[in-house]
């Protein structure tokens, strides 16, 4: 079976209000497709390996997952880098 050479995990974030512009975030994470390895109970983190990492999203302990995250860096890029609160 063939896998993607690379991948891209994106995650889009908006913030907006009363008198603000719109502003769009992405939290990427680049990886690749790999064969399943690790615990099945959550979508495709068997599947997706994190450059850098050598593990799958289900390979690896939830803090260090949470930290590297599409689903971290949008909001993260979001609190940092405009002002805005959670």
């Amino acid at each position: 079976m063939a896998f993607a050479s690379s991948s891209l995990a994106p995650c889009p974030w908006t913030s907006a209000g009363p008198d603000v512009e719109p502003i769009v975030f992405v939290g990427r994470t680049e990886g690749r497709i790999v064969a399943a390895r690790g615990p099945t109970d959550f979508g495709w983190d068997p599947v997706f390996e994190a450059d850098g990492f050598g593990q799958t999203y289900a390979e690896m302990d939830k803090d260090t997952k949470n930290t590297i995250s599409h689903r971290y860096v949008g909001p993260e890029g979001r609190k940092r880098g405009h002002g805005f609160e959670e």
